[in-house]
């Protein structure tokens, strides 16, 4: 088993801190987890994501199709939508 989470939104948004504690749970259950971060932009409000990758066995990469997509902002989709596999889920505030 192996699935990808791409979470994104606005710089500030606490996007790190939510890949963290995902990250944290999941290996206190056992699995594996490797969490790419990229940082585009250092201002607050600039789009910045992380890239979760959990398996049952040892990781040390993440893949280019994601399983997931969490998004904290419309930019998220509009960046990210094409990299969800597709039979992804996608969640994304309600739209307006």
């Amino acid at each position: 088993m192996r699935l990808n989470i791409l979470i994104g939104g606005k710089a500030g948004q606490g996007i790190n801190k939510v890949s963290s504690i995902v990250s944290n749970v999941l290996v206190k259950y056992g699995y594996f987890t490797f969490n790419y971060r990229d940082y585009q932009s250092l201002i607050r409000g600039g789009h910045n994501f992380n890239v979760l990758s959990i398996s049952e066995e040892q990781i040390s990469s993440h893949e280019t199709k994601m399983d997931i997509l969490v998004a904290l902002d419309e930019r998220t989709i509009k960046t990210h939508n094409k990299a969800l596999k597709k039979e992804g889920i996608k969640i994304s505030p309600p739209e307006k």
